[in-house]
């Protein structure tokens, strides 16, 4: 009975409310009468018609999905891990804490300026020496979409680790310390108890990583504002 309340109120302000856009797919706006018409599948048509003709559209299912692979397989659980390595005052840990929120502490655009100048003219410099030419790691077609993620990457990194710290600050140290007598090791302790102890932080981060494979975006953007090539295109970039 407790939970009759909360069900109405999830079907009238939620299904019932947002039931109409599940109609407006079938239907068109006609700006001169000012209603919306019935179309049958021509929406879909349309967009169908629009992913097998528009040169843009291959590229931007794979960036996203590749963003939102990467975002996902790797930057969220690197960041969990980092943040446990510093909370448990490792070596060099406060370095890699000080290194992952330069994004934070420095201005964006500042950020992106000294990246796009270490790739295009310190990279290949760097590389000359091991007698690898290039004329810069995002001015090469072949080496520009990865050099952008890397950046991406990197500034995810950051995202979410203070408060993965301070959840695992909460865990009592008794814990932690009975663990220890006992002999366990530091993964092991990572994954039975540090993991288990933040989980309801750790689930709604999760929440929010598996439902943003459409907007992901490897963050052509900031690089290249509105002259981004198409090989470089996401939905997220298309609608910016």
């Amino acid at each position: 009975m407790v939970l009759v309340i909360p069900i109405i109120h999830f079907f009238v302000f939620y299904v019932y409310l947002n039931f109409d856009g599940f109609f407006l797919a079938f239907k068109s706006y006609d700006s001169k009468t000012g209603q919306y018409l019935w179309t049958g599948f021509d929406n879909f048509k349309q967009v169908i018609n629009t992913i097998k003709t528009v040169t843009w559209v291959p590229y931007a299912f794979e960036n996203s999905i590749l963003a939102w692979l990467t975002g996902t397989f790797f930057v969220f659980p690197v960041s969990v891990l980092t943040a446990y390595y510093v909370y448990k005052k490792r070596f060099l840990g406060e370095f890699f804490k000080v290194m992952l929120m330069i994004p934070d502490m420095i201005s964006y655009l500042v950020m992106i300026m000294i990246y796009k100048f270490f790739m295009d003219r310190g990279a290949p410099e760097l590389l000359a020496h091991f007698g690898i030419e290039s004329i810069g790691l995002l001015a090469d077609p072949e080496t520009t979409r990865g050099t952008i993620l890397f950046y991406t990457c990197y500034n995810g990194l950051n995202s979410g680790m203070l408060t993965y710290m301070a959840m695992m600050g909460g865990i009592p140290a008794s814990l932690s310390e009975a663990a220890q007598m006992d002999g366990i090791t530091p993964m092991k302790e990572y994954f039975y108890i540090t993991l288990p102890m933040i989980w309801p932080v750790l689930s709604i981060s999760l929440y929010g990583v598996f439902a943003g494979i459409i907007n992901s975006d490897i963050g052509a953007f900031a690089f290249f504002a509105e002259q981004a090539d198409y090989n470089l295109y996401s939905f997220s970039y298309y609608s910016t």
